[in-house]
């Protein structure tokens, strides 16, 4: 016998979501949910931006300083799926509008952590806050476009993100210089701004579950309700092969992201002997350009394949990862290996070009395997595979890379002067980092290359069943 449906569950449309009005409307909720985007990466990098400092005055090691991004990511990955679960069962922009307002409440409070202990709770608080906004989000955005558009919607939308960690870096090294070289008001500068976000998210009308190319069966939203449909939910979804290839291609593109983006003005500043805003400066540009590059080009590229070969988005991805590694290892070296130029030769020569076709790679998967985790299930669990995805790809990709990166980095650099073999490849305390970067980063990005060619077969199949479904 059919039961009532909860209204914040499934809903009525908008407006007929052909109609131009549903079409501008769309429009909005994607440059608002752009700028939450944005400034959830301008409050997570504006730290990186300040990391040389805040290591400096606590005194901190490499493993410590990861251990700051493990913080954050830990909580943001324990928070993510039920936050994913909560987004589809009650308003998801309510879900966003509370994540954002705590974010940015965290984020100020950093501009008064006494000691270490206290700043690794601010960032934690950080990862409650952010998690919530991800996976609803996207199925927000899944909602007001149909499934041909969605890869390279997610990826502008992702613009959003490098935007956001441009800006975080870049903005962060200049307010620390305009402040008179204090790193604490700078998170009184950049978490204001995210209350006003939160207040207009709190003010839109929500979009509908399905967009304008499906349909939903409302009694399926029965199904799901109580602990014993969220286990038999999660269980669905994780039969899905789609799924855990991308689970896995995030997790690996995770890893590296996150060991690398936490430390890489920290080490510009460091190798190249330069000042910090001036690093912030360089890491931002690079960011923001490189990877809104990749985002665009991979979307694109995605989309235009897709009608030819359905697994296009997950190919492209793997070999954009592919195509990513010898410019990774030139970028790195470019920092740690003096090849017998001088720092400006090597800096604007070799670093920045090579890194931004580096970050431009890894960002080639962004919105294509976003899109795929939203193609491949039925509307009323967009949210919920979005927030499994990234709970598990981050538990087993940058949960723990930054704390790997910063122990290794310490070992190195501690025996370096004692040990015959690190002297002579040239590893010093002061250039550890960059090697326990090619130690660790350059070997995930093989292997995310062959996961991401090999699993594109399964897509299509995967797909079909949802539609079916």
């Amino acid at each position: 016998m059919s039961q009532a449906v909860d209204p914040a569950v499934v809903q009525a449309p908008v407006a007929d979501s052909s109609s131009k009005l549903f079409r501008r409307y769309a429009g909005y909720v994607f440059w608002l949910l752009w700028f939450t985007n944005f400034i959830n990466y301008v409050d997570r990098y504006a730290f990186a931006a300040v990391l040389k400092p805040i290591r400096d005055e606590f005194g901190l090691s490499g493993f410590q300083e990861g251990l700051l991004a493990t913080a954050f990511l830990f909580v943001y990955t324990v928070g993510i799926l039920p936050l994913g679960l909560l987004a589809d069962r009650i308003k998801r922009k309510f879900v966003v509008a509370g994540g954002v307002t705590f974010w940015s409440l965290a984020t100020a409070v950093t501009a008064i952590a006494p000691n270490y202990a206290a700043l690794f709770a601010t960032r934690a608080a950080l990862g409650l806050g952010e998690g919530s906004y991800f996976p609803a989000s996207t199925s927000m955005l899944a909602a007001c476009y149909p499934q041909s558009k969605r890869a390279s919607v997610m990826s502008r939308w992702n613009t959003g993100l490098l935007a956001g960690a441009a800006i975080g870096t870049l903005g962060g090294g200049i307010a620390y210089g305009a402040l008179g070289n204090q790193w604490r008001p700078v998170f009184l500068v950049f978490g204001i701004p995210g209350l006003l976000i939160a207040l207009l998210v709190f003010l839109l009308r929500e979009p509908p579950r399905n967009a304008e190319d499906e349909t939903i069966n409302p009694e399926a939203a029965l199904a799901r309700e109580g602990l014993r449909g969220i286990g038999r939910q999660l269980g669905e979804l994780w039969q899905i092969r789609s799924l855990r290839i991308v689970v896995a291609l995030q997790a690996l593109s995770f890893f590296v992201f996150g060991a690398t983006a936490l430390f890489l003005s920290q080490l510009i500043s460091d190798q190249f002997d330069i000042s910090v805003p001036l690093a912030g400066t360089i890491t931002g540009a690079v960011l923001v350009l490189g990877g809104i590059a990749g985002l665009l080009a991979g979307g694109w590229i995605s989309d235009a394949l897709i009608a030819r070969y359905p697994g296009a988005r997950v190919l492209v991805s793997g070999w954009g990862f592919v195509a990513s590694v010898p410019c990774f290892i030139v970028a790195v070296l470019a920092m740690i290996f003096p090849f017998g130029l001088s720092k400006d030769v090597r800096l604007y020569g070799l670093f920045v070009p090579f890194f931004f076709l580096s970050v431009a790679l890894l960002q080639v998967n962004s919105g294509p395997l976003t899109a795929v985790s939203q193609d491949v299930v039925t509307p009323l669990k967009r949210a919920a595979a979005v927030g499994l995805t990234l709970m598990l790809s981050h538990a087993l990709g940058d949960l723990f890379s930054p704390s790997l990166v910063g122990l290794l980095s310490d070992n190195l650099g501690a025996h370096a002067a004692h040990t015959a073999f690190l002297s002579q490849i040239g590893i010093t305390s002061k250039n550890a980092f960059g090697y326990a970067l090619l130690i660790t980063c350059v070997p995930v990005l093989i292997a995310a290359g062959i996961v991401g060619i090999w699993g594109a077969k399964f897509v299509k199949g995967d797909e079909e069943k949802a539609r079916a479904a």
